[in-house]
């Protein structure tokens, strides 16, 4: 909604300074506001910038996308050559209009060839302006088609993991996994829900976290300490649904183990629009954790696509640790 408003804005202020230039212009040639009231050349002014501006809307809302771009071009043609003709003889018609008048030999041929040429001028323009929107929009579907392909892929990873872990409750007959089929059951409500936003309330997702952290609660051993500290206001910013998970999920699936004691480390902050996410796991179980796995490829590629410049990932990845510092600007 934001960029809307200021493609909006932006558009206003660039049709502002388009028709002060021009306010000039025809300024130069007759006054156009004389004793307080506006000289009746000045309606030239008004007519023709209307024309021009109606023209530009006319081929970028409908005959550009309905006519040129869509093999109708003899049709955009006939559509071309009338709004020429017509504002012509709209000059030629009402003589007393033409601000050029007693100024030279033959004004109307010359406020003719004017009008042709600002039109012409302007089609090129809207062509331009067209083809350069046309470009973008399909980017953005690129995008966005490739953010939704990495977004469903994130639940049955998830889900996969999860119910291991349930699966191994069950096995030792522990009575938590009745109460972690219970939480797995509100988070993956919560993942079909509010994934098919593109951004939701960071509170929203922070409370998701805390259920995630629960449940993997219930099933880690009690020879794991658990350092997690979650500090800031959640209720300004909105975020990107599930874009971190996968580093936390992560220290939780290659930092346990049933035999040593070993702690895990979940740090995160918000400091105004800045989130700061530290995850630190001792390697437990696989010494050679890969970022090319497919949880943390998958955010790092949806990182990419949505917070391009906006954030910044440290990985350390040593024999015996790994690290993640993310630091992402949620004014995205």
């Amino acid at each position: 909604m934001k960029t809307k408003k200021r493609k909006i804005l932006i558009e206003i202020l660039i049709w502002f300074v388009f028709l002060s230039v021009q306010f000039a212009q025809f300024n130069v040639l007759t006054p156009l506001i004389i004793d307080g009231h506006l000289n009746p050349k000045g309606w030239a002014f008004v007519i023709s910038n209307s024309f021009l501006i109606c023209f530009y809307y006319f081929n970028i809302k409908f005959a550009l996308p309905k006519l040129l771009f869509n093999n109708k071009r003899i049709l955009f043609f006939v559509f071309q050559v009338g709004f020429l003709v017509f504002c012509n003889f709209v000059f030629y018609a009402f003589p007393s209009l033409n601000p050029l008048e007693k100024i030279v030999a033959n004004p109307y041929l010359f406020v003719s060839w004017f009008i042709s040429v600002r039109l012409a001028v302007m089609l090129l323009f809207s062509i331009v302006i067209f083809i350069s929107k046309r470009t973008s929009d399909t980017e953005k579907n690129r995008m966005q088609t490739e953010i939704y392909s990495l977004r469903s892929q994130i639940n049955p990873h998830f889900l996969f993991n999860t119910l291991n872990n349930i699966y191994a409750l069950t096995l030792v007959k522990s009575d938590k996994a009745g109460e972690s089929i219970i939480m797995l059951s509100s988070i993956m409500r919560y993942m079909i829900n509010e994934q098919q936003s593109d951004l939701i309330s960071l509170r929203k997702e922070m409370d998701y976290l805390n259920s995630y952290l629960e449940l993997e609660k219930l099933r880690i051993p009690t020879n794991i300490e658990l350092d997690i500290k979650i500090d800031g206001d959640f209720n300004k910013n909105v975020i990107v649904p599930l874009i971190f998970l996968p580093f936390i999920e992560n220290a939780f699936k290659h930092g346990i183990s049933t035999e040593k004691n070993t702690n895990i480390q979940i740090h995160l902050t918000v400091a105004g629009d800045i989130l700061f996410l530290v995850v630190k796991n001792k390697k437990m179980n696989n010494p050679k954790i890969e970022i090319s796995g497919f949880g943390l490829k998958n955010v790092i590629k949806r990182l990419d696509l949505l917070y391009a410049n906006k954030y910044d990932l440290q990985i350390n990845d040593h024999e015996t640790s790994y690290t993640v510092n993310l630091k992402l600007n949620l004014n995205a």
